[in-house]
């Protein structure tokens, strides 16, 4: 499974789950049991916390809690390199 999370869609996950669309329900209950992994980095990070002062919390909690693996730019960019 692959998810995107767009800047303009993030702030939909955090709505009050009465109002939330069932697909992000579902998301966010697939990283909360752990049946899937997500991960971020990079400059999209930056932009979805901007964008989302909801998300920033629930990300800080969620790395924290091991439910979500954050990739800084400067190990991508090092990994990159063994792949040339």
């Amino acid at each position: 499974m692959c998810v995107i999370i767009d800047t303009s869609v993030v702030g939909l996950l955090f709505l009050n789950p009465k109002d939330r669309m069932e697909a992000a329900t579902k998301f966010l209950d697939y990283i909360n049991k752990r049946k899937v992994e997500l991960v971020v980095g990079g400059k999209l990070t930056f932009e979805l916390c901007k964008g989302s002062n909801k998300f920033e919390l629930w990300l800080s909690e969620a790395i924290r809690n091991g439910k979500v693996k954050n990739f800084k730019i400067n190990g991508l960019q090092r990994r990159k390199s063994f792949e040339a």
